[in-house]
Order: structure tokens, then sequence, then C-alpha cells
């Protein structure tokens, strides 16, 4: 279970790091838009070397996605 709850909250914060690195983008900051993609790329390895171990933690990571996108919007609107 402790598994699921990672691959959960990895993808929720993978997805509001996401939305900070497009906000940055649009905003043509280079430095930190560098800053956020690093980010991406750590949490988002890691949660999918985790998946190839464990297929089934697909289903929280999707829930994970989900809500990090949903809370990134209702943040940034």
């Amino acid at each position: 279970m402790t598994h699921w709850a990672l691959a959960f909250a990895a993808l929720v914060l993978v997805d509001v790091v996401w939305a900070l690195y497009v906000k940055a983008l649009a905003a043509k900051k280079a430095a930190t838009s560098a800053f956020w993609s690093v980010f991406i790329y750590l949490i988002g390895t890691s949660v999918m070397l985790n998946l190839v171990k464990d297929p089934n933690l697909l289903i929280p990571a999707c829930a994970g996605a989900f809500v990090g996108t949903y809370i990134a919007v209702r943040w940034f609107k």
C-alpha cells in the first residue's frame, strides 16, 4: 500500500511542478523553467522506474495525475 501512496503523491507533485514549468515558460523565464524541468524529470523517472517493477502502480499514478492537474489548474486560475 505504501508504494501506491507514493506513486499517487509523486504524480500529484509532478503535475503541479509541470504547471509551474509551463507558467515559467509562458513568462519566458529560462532559468526558472530549467529549474522546474529538472524536477519533472527526476520525479517522473522515479515513478516510471517503479512502474516497470509493478505495473499495478499505474492505477494510483493515473489518479495522482488527475488530482495534480486539477489542483494546478485551480491554483493558477
